[in-house]
């Protein structure tokens, strides 16, 4: 995000797409996908994009945030939460940490 720290946008990012506010942490990993900017049934455009993990102690939840009526929060374990995503470099992050190296 334009003029936002690593860290600042990780917050707003969180509080966008889960009502989640908080306290940065350390950065835990990096990962790489391709971002679909547009698809239609012949055509897709996709673009590079290199993720910064960055560990977040939650301070708050808000019962509605800007997406609330495009996504529905859900709490993981770490081994749960690898099982739910696609990207093979956020899979390894989640299994390679603990909940005490976030803090």
């Amino acid at each position: 995000m334009r003029g936002l720290s690593n860290t600042k946008a990780a917050q707003q990012e969180a509080w966008e797409e889960a009502g989640v506010t908080g306290d940065p942490g350390k950065t835990v990993g990096y990962y790489l996908y391709e971002k679909i900017l547009y698809r239609d049934l012949k055509n897709e455009s996709t673009v590079p994009c290199r993720v910064e993990v960055i560990a977040l102690k939650v301070t708050g939840l808000a019962k509605r945030y800007p997406e609330s009526k495009q996504r529905q929060r859900k709490w993981f374990s770490l081994e749960t939460a690898a099982t739910k995503v696609h990207e093979p470099e956020l899979i390894d992050i989640f299994k390679g940490l603990r909940v005490k190296d976030l803090t």
